[in-house]
């Protein structure tokens, strides 16, 4: 995540623009990296959630892009459905 915003003082870089930006955090266990099954059943709920608003608005636009968009959302599910595999 990053985040800019207005000149504050003490809160800022080099040009005057506060900046704040985060790192993501990696762990491994026994050099495994840590899947844990609830993260991937929520990010697996957070896709399907995202898919049922882009049907409920029908904001897909022209008809190869609802096509476009149902691709990429079966292919994070058939990703997170890979991960729940290895999650503990």
């Amino acid at each position: 995540m990053r985040v800019v915003g207005t000149p504050a003082r003490g809160v800022y870089d080099d040009a005057g623009v506060p900046r704040a930006h985060s790192g993501a955090v990696y762990v491994d266990i026994g050099g495994q990296p840590t899947i844990l099954k609830d993260d991937i059943e929520l990010m697996t709920r957070w896709v399907d959630r995202l898919w049922a608003l882009l049907e409920e608005r029908n904001n897909l636009g022209p008809g190869a892009n609802r096509e476009t968009a149902h691709q990429m959302i079966t292919q994070a599910r058939q990703h997170y459905r890979g991960k729940l595999a290895k999650a503990r």
